[in-house]
């Protein structure tokens, strides 16, 4: 008897034709990308309500490092910084009473993007230091700073989207977009590429572990089973950025991410995700085996074939040839 939530993320400008048919005040439309244009502030180091912060804050910082081809040493070097400044901010002290769900979202408000680039540069200017008490650091350790500081330089200028919409505490947080039985468009459209994926990927990981955080997810009485619409998932779910990892090959961080466990397990909370792509053989195939509906049209590419029928089909070779 109630309606749903649904949330598009749309990199091009195709959703907004919802507000056509949907009630004035239901509809809620943010650019991520467009300053003048109903722009909206976002930190996505607020650690949501009810979610534990080390869990937000570990996912956050994979979901960044697969985005942006940082892989495990960028990772914990990054990871070093940011806990450091929660740590500052009395994040983890507030954990242990039991007013943490209240106490913790205020608290790690101070921590973002700008706060996280100016620590990581004095670290790297420590380094440079001749005195620096641990010796020179080998070009290695001095590289992994330096990449890991250029993919963070949009937050050292002052006039740029990043830094404006994305860059400090006065930002709302992840689960402040989720609303009521709400239809939200993001749309992203001037927001640079690598960093759209990234912050796609912060909302869509936000809305599952808000659920998983919420007793009985968004299936519970006070919530609404919820849609979300990822325009563009191969990159949202993959990351794109594989500079700094050696050249040539495209080198995978370890482990499993989090949005194969989501596609997998996010339907038992309320949650359902569609994700939508152009190039279908991109998607890792585990995202593939955990979508229970496929919907497939206008493909060409010969390898996007192919994967369909071997999902609708037995083999494209003999028995579906039709089917191709």
């Amino acid at each position: 008897g109630k309606r749903l939530r649904i949330g598009a993320l749309d990199p091009k400008q195709d959703w907004r034709t919802l507000a056509r048919f949907i009630e004035p005040e239901r509809f809620k439309f943010w650019s991520m990308g467009n300053i003048n244009f109903r722009p909206i502030r976002i930190n996505p180091w607020k650690v949501p309500r009810g979610v534990w912060p080390q869990l937000w804050i570990d996912g956050i910082i994979d979901i960044y490092c697969r985005a942006y081809g940082l892989l495990e040493r960028g990772k914990q070097m990054l990871a070093d910084v940011v806990f450091e400044l929660y740590e500052e901010a009395g994040v983890f002290e507030a954990c242990n009473k039991g007013s943490w769900k209240e106490e913790v979202p205020e608290l790690s408000r101070a921590v973002n993007f700008t706060a996280i680039y100016k620590r990581m540069f004095e670290r790297k200017e420590n380094l440079e230091n001749p005195f620096h008490k641990g010796g020179r650091p080998g070009n290695d350790t001095r590289d992994a700073y330096a990449r890991l500081l250029d993919r963070l330089s949009c937050f050292d200028r002052e006039y740029s989207i990043e830094r404006r919409l994305y860059g400090s505490s006065e930002g709302i947080g992840i689960d402040e977009l989720i609303g009521d039985d709400d239809v939200t468009v993001l749309e992203s459209k001037g927001l640079e590429n690598t960093f759209k994926n990234f912050i796609f990927g912060a909302i869509t990981s936000g809305f599952y572990k808000y659920a998983l955080a919420h007793e009985g997810g968004y299936l519970a009485e006070d919530q609404y089973e919820t849609v979300l619409v990822i325009e563009e998932a191969n990159e949202v779910l993959t990351g794109n950025d594989a500079a700094g990892t050696g050249g040539g090959e495209q080198f995978g961080m370890s482990g499993q991410s989090e949005f194969e466990q989501l596609l997998d397990q996010a339907a038992g909370y309320g949650l359902f995700v569609f994700a939508i792509t152009q190039k279908i053989a991109d998607m890792p195939s585990s995202v593939i085996a955990n979508s229970g509906l496929i919907f497939a049209g206008k493909l060409k590419r010969p390898e996007d074939i192919n994967v369909v029928v071997r999902a609708i089909g037995r083999e494209e070779r003999i028995d579906d040839r039709d089917t191709v």
